[in-house]
């Protein structure tokens, strides 16, 4: 069996989500302890949550893929991708996927580097589970997502890139809302008797539309 990777209660408490790396995203039931439906996504799933208002509603993170939102119908025990899944897809498809920050100096030529080397050892990884590489490698390059979670009240859903992107979207729609760039800050110089390493802080712009506000 493969690793689970992550779990989340439903609001009511009464419906656990699991996701594993082989793609696989469940729900079971608590009280019973049966489970009520399960999906295989092509690319291996990371986190999920429900949102938080409607335990219908189940966010899927996905490595190097757009979010996944899957509907629930706990009477037909099914488990199915939902429309939202589609616009997502289509609004960071639409995000210009080349570096929101261009490198200022050899620091940040060097992140960027890392960034990429983590990008080819995840894909590298999925082909080890036995995806298809050539759509997998497509995708990656097209929709570059790399977390995403709702807002405290499920109105916005909030996408961070790995080309240094943060996105706001409507939870509804999909529609995008803002986009900031993540900014390197600081840096600190750290050394030991072995090696020596380089250490950034970065910052995102809160995100501040009427009541909604996130840093």
């Amino acid at each position: 069996a493969a690793s689970v990777t992550s779990t989340a209660f439903s609001r009511c408490g009464r419906y656990l989500a699991s996701c594993a790396a082989d793609g696989t995203v469940a729900v079971t039931d608590v009280a019973s302890a049966q489970p009520i439906a399960s999906f295989t996504s092509l690319p291996p799933v990371l986190v999920v949550q429900f949102h938080p208002r409607d335990c219908t509603a189940l966010l899927a993170t996905r490595v190097s893929a757009p979010p996944l939102v899957l509907h629930i119908d706990y009477d037909a025990h099914t488990l199915t991708p939902a429309p939202l899944t589609d616009a997502l897809a289509a609004t960071l498809a639409r995000v210009d996927p080349a570096p929101l920050c261009p490198p200022q100096n050899d620091h940040e030529a060097g992140e960027q580097g890392r960034r990429e080397k983590q990008r080819r050892r995840r894909q590298k990884w999925s082909r080890g589970l036995g995806q298809d590489t050539g759509a997998h490698t497509a995708m990656e390059d097209t929709l570059p997502c790399y977390s995403a979670a709702y807002d405290r009240k499920g109105t916005r859903l909030y996408i961070g890139t790995t080309r240094g992107a943060f996105l706001a979207c409507d939870a509804a729609t999909g529609e995008l809302i803002k986009r900031e760039p993540l900014r390197n800050t600081s840096t600190t110089n750290t050394s030991t008797s072995n090696n020596s390493s380089t250490r950034a802080s970065y910052e995102v712009r809160p995100f501040v539309d009427g009541a909604h506000c996130v840093v």
